[in-house]
């Protein structure tokens, strides 16, 4: 609900910015009258399109077994009783809640201050964020129901460590196609989508009897696509702007009604 009364169409309609945003907005960001038509084709062969879709399906699947299947665990393995875990599964929210804004900050502080480049900034974060929190999903599958304050620790630490991913796949979408960022991360939620349904059939088959050991083979396959996922993305994560995605190469164009591409917050 906030969305529709927050983001307005153009810099001219909005309420709450002050002049000297809305002359910064419209002397940085240029509004045509024509749009390129979405060239599917090439968008789905980029490399950089698909860094993305790697990149947030492990992100997706890290953060459903933070989120989801944790809280199964500590009540099927551990016997944590329904209050402790409440209590215990909301660590990774609260955790996330404090860093997520705070990442993507740092993140653009590296990169205004040119300590890193940009490419490195979304490799280095990405790969912190899935590394660090399947080290993190390990350990929690290794502690007894006797530690969990020691486990309430570690899930809110790993909402901290799942923030990272707000300075590397989850913008990334802007850095390759600003013109068609909403198309490919619309794509991207596809992956997104899939991971979540994936990851509980996965850890409903791995887990017939409950055990804590089979539920640490679950945690396992998580860790084993966070790190798959951080080297994919890795290794095809582009930050400049794709040929495909510069639109006004093309003389071929919609009316911009029919893209919606140009709303801005």
């Amino acid at each position: 609900c906030v969305w529709f009364y927050v983001v307005y169409d153009n810099p001219d309609v909005h309420p709450t910015i002050s002049e000297e945003e809305r002359s910064y907005l419209k002397k940085t960001i240029k509004c045509e009258n024509a749009v390129k038509n979405v060239p599917w084709k090439r968008l789905f062969l980029s490399p950089a399109v698909w860094a993305i879709n790697f990149g947030l399906f492990a992100y997706s699947w890290t953060n459903i077994s933070f989120m989801v299947l944790l809280p199964l665990y500590m009540k099927e393995a551990l016997n944590v009783d329904t209050t402790s875990n409440g209590l215990m599964s909301s660590a990774p929210s609260v955790g996330q809640i404090i860093a997520f804004p705070l990442c993507g900050r740092f993140a653009d502080f590296l990169r205004s201050k040119k300590y890193l480049s940009t490419r490195s900034v979304r490799i280095l974060f990405q790969t912190f964020s899935m590394v660090a929190s399947a080290s993190l999903l390990i350990v929690i599958g290794f502690l007894r129901c006797d530690k969990t304050v020691v486990i309430t620790l570690l899930l809110f630490l790993s909402g901290i460590t799942l923030s990272f991913s707000s300075g590397g796949v989850i913008v990334n979408n802007n850095d390759i196609a600003p013109s068609y960022a909403g198309i490919v991360f619309g794509i991207a939620n596809t992956f997104v989508s899939t991971a979540g349904c994936l990851s509980s059939m996965a850890a409903k088959a791995l887990t017939p009897n409950g055990t804590q050991e089979e539920w640490q083979i679950v945690f396992a396959l998580c860790a084993a696509i966070c790190v798959s996922g951080a080297i994919l993305f890795a290794i095809l994560v582009k930050t400049e702007v794709q040929d495909w995605a510069n639109w006004r190469r093309s003389s071929s164009s919609v009316h911009p009604s029919d893209t919606a591409i140009s709303k801005i917050a």
